[in-house]
């Protein structure tokens, strides 16, 4: 049974720093249907934007992380849900997408993956509990 909820911040810090452990502590655990998206922007940008423009290497590490998410249970932010998502944007002036990884996490009792500071900063005010990839006990 999944107890944590991890942003793409934490998949792409696992896949980067931790390649061997990272699969062990994905698997099972759940992540948002927005985090295939970001991850993936995430190394858009990386390899389009911050002067790599290496097409195969970006390919790659998408290909990387689809394994590694795909081992995971993908969560739906639901129409029913966005009146709170939203509430939690405004009560912490995060963006939406960040308020939907706290609302998730606070309703489903997860403990919130994140190396995102605004998360880790705001997560008490709505009772979420985070931790960073150095918190976990199967990395360095």
């Amino acid at each position: 049974m999944s107890t944590r909820l991890f942003d793409a911040s934490t998949i792409i810090m696992l896949a980067k720093r931790h390649p061997d452990k990272a699969s062990e502590a994905l698997e099972g655990e759940c992540l948002l249907d927005l985090t295939l998206y970001e991850v993936g922007n995430a190394l858009w940008k990386i390899n389009k934007l911050f002067g790599k423009h290496d097409k195969a290497t970006a390919l790659d590490a998408v290909n990387e992380a689809s394994l590694l998410m795909a081992q995971m249970g993908a969560i739906r932010v639901e129409e029913g849900d966005l009146k709170d998502v939203m509430e939690i944007a405004f009560d912490t002036s995060l963006s939406f997408y960040d308020s939907a990884y706290l609302y998730i996490a606070k309703r489903r009792g997860l403990v919130l993956m994140t190396e995102d500071e605004g998360l880790l900063r705001n997560s008490a005010k709505v009772g979420v509990r985070c931790l960073k990839v150095k918190d976990l006990k199967s990395t360095p």
